[in-house]
C-alpha cells in the first residue's frame, strides 16, 4: 500500500501466492496441524518459532536437529532456543553426514540442559521423532518440523538416502485418517 497499491490489490496478491516448498508449509491433519520449514540456523529457528507462537492456539511441539560436519557452535544455542520457545521438543537427526547422529544430538541437548530445560526427548531416527510428535499432539497443537524443509534426502555417511518430511507426515496423516 505504501507503493500506491489498493488494499484489494494487496489482498488479491496474497491470495495468489504459491506455496514455496520447504518454507512454512502447513499440513492440517485430523490429529494436529503440522508446519514444515527449512529453518536450520539459530536465527531461522527463532524466527519460525516466534511466527508460530503468534497464532498457535495451544502447544508447539518442535522436531529438529542439526547437520553434521557443519557449524558445531550453533548446536547448543539452537537447543536453548527451541527449548525456551517450544512447549516440547524432539531432538533428532538431520543430515548427520560423517558425524555420529547421537553426538550431534548430545551437543544440542547440552544447551537445553544448560538452561535447565526438561521439555525434550532425544530420538535419533527422524521418522520416529516425527511420529512421536504427531502422536503426542492434540487437535489444537502445532507440530513444527524444522531443518530439512523440502529436501528429498537424508545425508548419512556420504550416501543420500531418499527421504522427505512432507511425504512422511502425509503417510502418518493417512494412518490418522487425515
Amino acid at each position: 500500500m505504501s507503493l500506491g497499491l489498493s488494499l484489494q490489490t494487496v489482498i488479491d496478491g496474497i491470495r495468489n501466492v504459491k506455496k514455496i516448498d520447504g518454507r512454512f508449509n502447513i499440513i492440517n491433519t485430523a490429529k494436529c496441524n503440522v508446519i514444515i520449514d527449512f529453518a536450520h540456523t539459530d536465527d531461522g529457528i527463532a524466527n519460525i518459532l516466534r511466527a508460530v507462537r503468534e497464532f498457535a492456539p495451544a502447544r508447539i511441539i518442535t522436531v529438529f536437529g542439526c547437520g553434521g560436519n557443519r557449524d558445531k557452535t550453533k548446536r547448543s544455542v539452537m537447543g536453548k532456543i527451541v527449548s525456551q520457545m517450544s512447549d516440547f521438543c524432539f531432538v533428532t537427526s538431520d543430515n548427520p553426514r560423517f558425524e555420529p547422529p547421537m553426538e550431534i544430538i548430545e551437543q544440542i541437548v547440552s544447551g537445553i540442559k544448560e538452561i535447565g530445560g526438561t521439555n525434550y526427548t532425544p530420538v535419533e531416527d527422524r521418522k520416529l521423532a516425527i511420529r512421536a510428535a504427531m502422536e503426542m499432539a492434540n487437535r489444537d497443537d502445532i507440530v513444527l518440523i524444522a531443518g530439512k524443509g523440502a529436501e528429498r534426502y537424508n545425508d548419512v555417511m556420504g550416501r543420500r538416502q531418499p527421504y522427505n518430511d512432507e511425504q512422511y507426515v502425509l503417510e502418518i496423516a493417512g494412518e490418522f485418517g487425515f
